[in-house]
């Protein structure tokens, strides 16, 4: 069995050995953490005081980075853009982005690829999670190293690549709309960085990519493009693992050896939320506030939350029974479920049949709805009986397939249509061509990994 701890470590060291000569002053091992520290504590990710007067996605600084993708990027830089929260306020955040060895031809393509931070802390933001040797290798172990063959298959495909910190600077964690603002306005942001894309950007498309709490804000990228992204060259989605619904997914968490994705999902939705916040620090015992503080806190990252909080009953934590029933919770828990407005950017959705993390009715659920209600093209694949991140696997290769369609104005799919299983299969010869062969390599290196009490196997 392989832990993410290996993987990182094997992941940590390319991009050591091929990326930018150390100073011979730092400690090798510590040299990262100097350059890249906590974002709480790095000054490149606080915001302006001009913030508010910024337009949408507009860079506010830049700096080249190592990341665990190392040498498969020609290059990758950190940038700080604008954007709005859930409430509509301007923040501050940090996307981390790439430009391939060989652009694909023609006009660029771009791929937003929003990782699972899954967490109420602004400690475990994702673009730290994607730094080698820094204070905290869990957290790139857990979000970062099972995410890199999707990075290695869009740079393989000739795609620019756009990471961004969705959860914003306030870690509002499962806050949807904050979460595809955030994706889109660093869809703009990737556009203005020349170091990036060096060529006219004229033409361009764009699409988006997560799994599980990465899902959820591609989820939203797509279902925001018409509106709020307007103005983009935005071609739609593939996620898999999606929250669609809050309620049932909280209530399956809990009592789960993944019950702190629950509790970590109601800090969030208190982050984005002051009203609620608010409403939560009158019904919380001292036990709920203490665990409210870690998982904000920087024990609040996803491993700490699934050895923390394993089986535990988050409602536990407060003074009513059956809380996010009432009025306060209730509103902002509806406000975050997706579906309010109907696709219409062409979407391909993955979920395990079994899913024992993220409940599988509801996401059959709200593609029942948004068929009903006219969406325009959604492909819905129910992959044959497994755990939760078995299709984070399984499902790149057919994900990519629908990606490199979109992107090239190829698709030809409308209305809706659910299948079984996930093909084409990962040592398939499509795959290969889908994926390039560093990525299938590195999928097939997740095989046995363990991820709280979950081993991949496939």
């Amino acid at each position: 069995m392989r832990s993410l701890t290996s993987l990182l470590l094997a992941a940590s060291c390319a991009a050591v050995l091929l990326g930018t000569a150390q100073s011979s002053v730092i400690e090798p091992r510590l040299y990262n953490a100097v350059r890249f520290p906590d974002p709480v504590d790095d000054p490149f990710y606080k915001a302006p005081a001009n913030l508010a007067s910024l337009s949408r996605g507009e860079i506010i600084r830049e700096r080249p980075v190592d990341t665990i993708v190392g040498a498969a990027a020609k290059s990758a830089h950190q940038i700080l853009y604008r954007t709005e929260d859930s409430v509509g306020a301007p923040d501050a955040v940090v996307a981390t982005v790439f430009a391939p060895h060989k652009p694909a031809p023609g006009p660029p393509k771009i791929l937003a690829i929003l990782l699972p931070q899954d967490s109420a802390s602004f400690h475990c933001s994702a673009s730290w999670a994607l730094i080698p040797g820094t204070t905290n290798p869990l957290n790139t172990a857990v979000v970062g190293a099972p995410n890199l063959p999707a990075f290695y298959a869009a740079l393989a495909q000739g795609w620019y690549i756009v990471a961004p910190d969705h959860e914003g600077s306030k870690a509002t964690f499962i806050a949807g709309p904050g979460a595809g603002r955030a994706s889109l306005d660093s869809i703009s942001a990737i556009l203005q960085h020349k170091a990036t894309i060096t060529a006219s950007t004229a033409g361009y498309t764009s699409a988006a990519y997560g799994y599980s709490g990465g899902a959820h804000a591609a989820a939203w990228t797509n279902q925001l493009a018409s509106s709020y992204g307007s103005s983009l060259n935005f071609a739609g989605a593939a996620y898999g693992g999606t929250v669609a619904y809050l309620r049932p997914v909280i209530d399956q968490l809990n009592k789960s050896p993944f019950a702190g994705f629950g509790g970590a999902g109601i800090a969030g939705l208190a982050n984005a939320y002051k009203e609620l916040d608010d409403y939560i620090k009158t019904v919380v015992r001292p036990n709920g506030t203490a665990a409210l503080e870690r998982l904000r806190g920087p024990q609040g990252c996803t491993h700490n939350e699934i050895g923390d909080f394993f089986g535990k009953d988050v409602y536990s934590y407060v003074t009513v029974p059956n809380v996010l029933d009432e009025p306060i919770p209730k509103k902002y828990i509806e406000l975050n479920n997706l579906g309010k407005d109907v696709l219409q950017k062409p979407a391909f959705i993955y979920h395990a049949a079994t899913d024992e993390v993220i409940n599988t009715q509801q996401i059959i659920d709200y593609y029942n709805d948004q068929c009903k209600r006219g969406a325009s093209s959604i492909q819905l694949a129910i992959a044959d009986p497994s755990t939760h991140f078995v299709p984070l696997v399984t499902g790149l290769p057919p994900a990519f397939i629908f990606l490199n369609k979109i992107l090239n104005g190829n698709l030809d799919h409308k209305g809706c249509s659910m299948t079984r299983g996930l093909v084409p299969s990962l040592s398939s010869s499509a795959a290969k061509t889908a994926l390039g062969q560093q990525a299938v390599a590195a999928s097939f290196a997740l095989r046995g990994t363990k991820i709280g009490s979950e081993t991949i196997n496939f």
